[in-house]
């Protein structure tokens, strides 16, 4: 009987390691998708020398292509940025809107505050979601993924 009891410890042991391995695969490739999604949104603004309508298109269509994350995105401007704001880091953020998007991704052009040889510098924050499709509880796993694009020099008006 003892030994009976011993094992049923060793199964369960064995299910939560599983348990616990599978979430870790799980989450790393999802992580993996949204860091490589982040990534190719800023390569193409940064060949675009902005978010025009052709980097949108092209990040439209590589979306599409890998399967990313088909939802209504749910952008708000985040508590850092907001405090850099307070402290006269940076001029403006405004939330790029993109038309037709259905994809988990945020936009936000960034205007800064410093001026070189009269000219005014823009970057880009590119905020990409992991999510774990969990059922019932994969709603509310949702991770932001965030970078930024180099400086982009633009002309004053």
């Amino acid at each position: 009987m003892r030994e009976s009891v011993g094992q049923a410890y060793l199964y369960y042991f064995i299910a939560i390691f599983i348990i616990i391995f599978g979430l870790l695969l799980v989450g790393s490739i999802s992580y993996s998708k949204a860091a490589k999604v982040k990534n190719m949104i800023i390569d193409k603004i940064e060949e675009e020398n902005g978010y025009n309508e052709t980097a949108q298109n092209n990040v439209l269509i590589y979306l599409k292509d890998i399967g990313y994350t088909v939802v209504e995105p749910i952008c708000k401007i985040s508590e850092q940025d907001s405090a850099k704001m307070e402290k006269n880091t940076i001029d403006r953020i405004d939330n790029v809107v993109v038309k037709n998007n259905s994809y988990d991704y945020c936009v936000y052009k960034i205007t800064g505050k410093g001026q070189v040889q009269n000219k005014k510098f823009v970057y880009y924050k590119v905020v990409s979601y992991m999510r774990l499709d969990i059922p019932i509880i994969g709603q509310f796993m949702r991770f932001p993924v965030s970078g930024e694009t180099h400086h982009i020099l633009e002309n004053e008006e």
